[in-house]
Formats: structure tokens, C-alpha cells, sequence
């Protein structure tokens, strides 16, 4: 039987709350689908779960409430809390005040205890690399070669017993030497020199300098914030449709199924070509794999993702898209009335 639902606006920002009195035992981070008979589109993955005393809160983040003409009203159902009831008047939604995603990190610091969420973390402090103080390369002096002692100092063991002699004796001995010395120097042809040998510099590491640059390690990857958040919190803080589709395709591949699912459709409703591709496979029956995240194959929410991916640009699905025609083809040719009205309304 439905009944009479109470609905407030806000407490975000162009947001509404559904208020369920007594239902606060139903609490849960996981999110709920708001459905309402008739053209208006499903909220699936975005309306996520508070308390308040003994009432249970639905919180309708602006993207999916903006949907809803203020003062008309609406039947809806929440099938995840086995909820149908009926909203009289669809409230006019403020404009201003905190965020969906402001409340949703209020909602999980809470949840948390005082814990700051992933993306409260403190960046890692790297600590600034000193360069080492300088140091002066040693100065190696060149050694003198024996070869050139002088001549007088070879005689020097002599020198005592010459002058020692006497003074006549002394001078002449000098003067033979002097002559001898002198004649044997001019007679004989001066050698060339030889060419010192060039010796090869010896490389040697000096340490870096105040002057010199220092090399810092690279920064380590980013962590991926999104991992450990909600399904609402990552559609309100992921940056752009595309990054909330790759966030739901990585949990698909990560033991999380439902999330992934969920995401992929928030990023299909924005657009996101790639995510419609994604779902159009998951649904397609003539692909359909029992052992995946999807219950059951579908042939209209195929063809609708199907259509929306080609429109989107990507053009990787058009052969999908080809050999799920043919198929529908077949079976309205044999009475199917479901693959009739597929083909009517998903192609032109």
C-alpha cells in the first residue's frame, strides 16, 4: 500500500532529503535507487543513507533532484528498503549552502570516528636533500728528477778534503775542472731533450657543491583517493564523468561488482561514452556471460547503452551493436514483441 512521504529540501545545495520516520535501524553506506513510474529517469547509486534520531534520511544529491518540478507531485519507490509511497508536492530546493560532497566527507569522518578520510590525508613531508660540505681536491707537487743534480753537487763528498789542501792547490784543481768541464761541453753536441711523457689526468670525484644542482628522487605515483570512498562520495567528488566510469571499471576487476555497476551507469547518465559502451556489453544476450556483475541480460537496456556509445563517439561498438540488430531482426520476425519495440525505439 503506498503512503504519504515526507520530503524536505536540502540540506545541500539545490538537494532534497526523504524523511523515513522509525527507519533509522535501516542505516547503511550503501546506496539506494529512487524509482518513479512513468518517463521520469531511475536514481540509481546516488542517493545515499543518514540518521537522525530514530528517522532515516535519503540524501537526493542536486544532479538527480534537479530532475523534479517543485510543487508536483510524485509516486516513488526504494526498493532496497521495500519503500512505495507517495510525495504530495516536490519542495522548491535551495540554491545555496554546503555541498553534496561536503556532506558526504562530514558523513564519513563520522563513520570513521575522527579518522580524516583519504582525501584529509597529509601529503608525505620530503625531507630536502643537504649537499655535502666541499672539499679541496689534493694538490700533488711534481718530483724532481735525479738526472738533475747538479755537477757540484756530486763532488760534494770532495769539497772538504780540496779546500783542505791549501788554497794554490785548491784553485788550480778548480780551474782543471773548469776547463775540462767546459771544453767537454762545447766539443760534444748538446742531446736533444726528450719530450716529457704527457701523463694522463686522473679523473677525480668531487663531491656537489652549493653551486652544483641536486638530484631529488622522483615522487612516488599518487594514491588513487576514490578507492576507499562510497559510491555517492565518489560521484560527488570525481572530477569529471570520465574518471567516475574508470573508478567503476577497476572495481569490477576488484572483487567489487555492485559499485562498479553503479558507477558505470552514474557515468553513463553524464555522458560518458565509454561507460555506455561498458553496460551495452554486460546486458548484450548475445554476450551475455551468467558468471558477471549483471542478474540478467536485458535487450532494451542494451540497445539504449548501445546507442548512446555510438552517439558519444565511440565507434569501437558498432559492430556490437550490428550483431545485436541482426539478432533482434530475427526474433520480431518470429512474433518477439520485446525485440520488435527494441528495434523501433533504439534504431532508427
Amino acid at each position: 500500500m503506498s503512503s504519504a512521504i515526507k520530503i524536505l529540501p536540502g540540506p545541500h545545495a539545490e538537494g532534497a532529503t526523504i524523511v523515513l520516520s522509525g527507519r533509522a535501524g535501516d542505516d547503511s553506506d550503501k546506496p539506494v535507487t529512487l524509482k518513479v513510474p512513468g518517463d521520469h529517469p531511475e536514481v540509481k547509486g546516488e542517493c545515499s543513507r543518514a540518521t537522525q534520531g530514530n528517522d532515516l534520511l535519503i540524501h537526493i544529491p542536486s544532479s538527480a533532484a534537479r530532475d523534479f518540478e517543485p510543487d508536483t507531485g510524485y509516486e516513488i519507490e526504494i526498493p532496497e528498503l521495500r519503500v512505495t509511497g507517495y510525495i504530495d508536492a516536490w519542495p522548491q530546493l535551495p540554491t545555496a549552502g554546503k555541498t553534496y560532497a561536503e556532506l558526504e566527507a562530514e558523513a564519513q569522518r563520522r563513520r570513521n570516528n575522527g579518522v580524516p578520510t583519504e582525501g584529509e590525508k597529509n601529503d608525505p613531508v620530503v625531507q630536502p636533500v643537504t649537499a655535502p660540505a666541499h672539499v679541496e681536491p689534493a694538490v700533488v707537487k711534481p718530483v724532481v728528477g735525479l738526472a738533475r743534480v747538479s755537477f757540484w753537487a756530486r763532488l760534494y763528498p770532495m769539497r772538504k778534503f780540496l779546500f783542505a789542501g791549501g788554497g794554490v792547490f785548491a784553485s788550480i784543481l778548480a780551474l782543471a775542472v773548469w776547463f775540462f768541464t767546459h771544453n767537454h761541453h762545447a766539443d760534444r753536441p748538446s742531446a736533444p731533450s726528450r719530450p716529457a711523457t704527457p701523463v694522463a689526468p686522473v679523473a677525480t670525484a668531487v663531491p656537489g657543491t652549493a653551486h652544483q644542482p641536486v638530484m631529488t628522487p622522483p615522487p612516488a605515483a599518487p594514491l588513487n583517493v576514490l578507492e576507499n570512498l562510497t559510491v555517492p562520495a565518489v560521484i560527488a567528488q570525481a572530477g569529471s564523468a570520465s574518471v567516475i566510469g574508470d573508478e567503476g571499471q577497476r572495481r569490477l576487476t576488484h572483487g567489487k561488482p555492485d559499485d562498479g555497476v553503479l558507477l558505470l551507469e552514474a557515468a553513463a547518465q553524464r555522458g560518458d561514452g565509454h561507460a555506455m559502451a561498458r553496460l551495452a556489453h554486460l546486458y548484450d544476450p548475445t554476450a551475455f556471460d551468467p558468471n558477471g556483475p549483471v542478474p540478467a541480460a536485458d535487450i532494451r537496456e542494451s540497445s539504449q547503452y548501445y546507442r548512446g556509445a555510438v552517439q558519444a563517439g565511440d565507434e569501437d561498438v558498432k559492430d556490437d551493436r550490428a550483431r545485436l540488430h541482426d539478432n533482434l531482426e530475427k526474433k520480431a520476425a518470429a512474433g518477439d514483441m520485446e525485440a520488435q519495440l527494441a528495434l523501433k525505439d533504439f534504431w532508427p
